[in-house]
């Protein structure tokens, strides 16, 4: 299981706040070697996604629209992973597609 927090940090206190998620953001979840997309996601309108893996395959997490991978570790044990982008005040996206 990995699930992703998409936000806009708008007070600037380095956590995800209620009312800062980004809705409509793709997020996808590929082998790292060939770039096969195993799933993918779109975030919520608090900025959440969840997406459910089962593969032995190197593995990364990929939100194109921001240019953020992070590679998921392997592991032979069960859990869950969260992965989270804040977006600086500053970077507030106006629109997204």
């Amino acid at each position: 299981n990995i699930s992703v927090v998409i936000a806009y940090d708008e007070n600037g206190n380095r956590a995800v706040d209620p009312a800062e998620g980004v809705s409509g953001i793709p997020v996808r979840v590929v082998e790292t070697g060939t770039n096969r997309v195993i799933s993918h996601a779109f975030t919520d309108s608090s900025g959440y996604t969840r997406l459910q893996i089962v593969t032995d395959s190197p593995t990364r997490v990929v939100v194109p629209y921001f240019g953020k991978v992070w590679e998921v570790p392997n592991s032979r044990r069960r859990g869950n992973l969260r992965f989270t982008h804040l977006l600086t005040p500053g970077n507030q996206p106006g629109l997204i597609p």
